[in-house]
């Protein structure tokens, strides 16, 4: 499979697989879901919607490139940095927009599409030399601290702005 093609799948299974994952909680509502999907409309939320989104997108990628025997060297490491990359730049760009004129979904869907475009075009040019049992290790860890401290945030939120859920002005699990 072409560098390129895969790519372009990321761009559009990251972007679809968001929509899914916005509406987990909702249609099966469970300490799984809770985890890895927005249980309000907070923009803290919605980060977990955006790395769940790249984790899915990470185990299948590792699937098709091992299935056609491609190795890419710090692979966790790599689409971490990807995943992270995006939601910063997601944040940076979304932020003060969101703060100005407030919550448009034409103008964060448009957002989220360009921030994926553009963390993939970055997964595609970076290259590590040597492979990193280290880095994908400690990738690892870092990913499953990110969820555990999601769900604790999740449970017990910041009381500012970007956990708030402006639709129904609550924080967290709307309990």
């Amino acid at each position: 499979m072409n560098k390129k093609i895969l790519t372009t799948i990321s761009v559009l299974f990251i972007f679809l697989i968001g929509f899914i994952i916005h509406n987990l909680y909702e249609l099966f509502p469970n300490i799984v879901t809770l985890i890895i999907s927005p249980v309000n409309e907070s923009v803290f939320e919605h980060m977990k919607m955006i790395f769940t989104s790249y984790i899915v997108w990470i185990i299948l990628k590792y699937i098709i490139l091992s299935k056609v025997n491609i190795k890419e060297n710090s692979f966790l490491f790599k689409e971490l940095l990807t995943a992270l990359f995006n939601i910063f730049l997601f944040l940076l760009i979304y932020w003060p927009i969101f703060n100005k004129f407030g919550e448009n979904l034409f103008v964060t869907l448009t957002i989220y599409l360009i921030t994926i475009i553009i963390s993939q075009i970055l997964n595609y040019v970076i290259e590590f030399k040597k492979d990193s049992n280290v880095l994908n290790i400690m990738s690892l860890i870092i990913i499953i601290s990110i969820y555990i401290i999601t769900t604790y945030l999740t449970y017990n939120p910041i009381i500012c702005k970007f956990f708030l859920d402006s639709t129904n002005n609550s924080y967290g699990l709307n309990k």
